[in-house]
């Protein structure tokens, strides 16, 4: 069976082993970042997402900012913290009420509902089912008041490890990028023009 990559042997009379090669090579991993171009579409490494080298900026700015605050700061930001989580909790226990009740009607109405034929009774199972895998128990918990040094702590913590990472992230990335690169560049030294 001709595939798309050999059938330019049959298509054309002087194919090369360089186009056939080039071709070919799209179907190897340096170069899938390609697989929608076409495979004539000339080969080129992948480049560095510059969204990792943002996100390691921002996180070592996060990082720096944590480790300079005062306690008074990590105080405040940590009742802040602390209000923004009690009002969550407080707006999932309203959705929540408000939405139950309102399954609670449904499955009432489902359930005193006869079905028109024995056959339609799976109907009425999966009603049921779906109204009652919906209804949540889930109750948000409490939210925990941290002390300034505690908050202070995890913050310094998440924000190092999200560091640590990146850079790992960012690192990798450049191997890869690189890999590619030196493969694509002796891929093509290695066929004649």
């Amino acid at each position: 069976m001709t595939t798309g990559y050999i059938c330019i042997i049959e298509e054309k009379l002087d194919v090369t082993l360089r186009d056939f090669v080039l071709r070919c090579a799209h179907a190897f991993g340096p170069v899938a970042h390609q697989r929608d171009e076409g495979l004539d579409s000339p080969l080129r490494a992948p480049e560095m997402d510059p969204d990792v080298a943002k996100d390691l900026t921002r996180a070592e700015a996060r990082l720096r900012e944590a480790e300079g605050m005062t306690l008074a700061q990590a105080e405040v930001l940590a009742e802040a913290q602390f209000a923004a989580a009690k009002k969550w909790a407080q707006e999932i226990e309203w959705s929540r009420a408000a939405t139950g009740s309102r399954y609670r009607a449904m499955l009432a109405k489902v359930e005193a509902w006869n079905p028109p034929t024995p056959d339609h009774q799976g109907l009425k199972d999966f009603m049921v089912e779906q109204i009652r895998g919906s209804m949540s128990d889930y109750v948000p918990p409490d939210p925990l008041r941290v002390s300034a040094e505690a908050w202070l702590a995890a913050a310094v913590e998440s924000a190092s490890e999200d560091v640590t990472r990146l850079r790992v992230r960012l690192a990798k990335e450049e191997k890869n990028v690189a890999f590619a690169k030196a493969w694509i560049e002796a891929l093509v030294a290695s066929v004649p023009e």
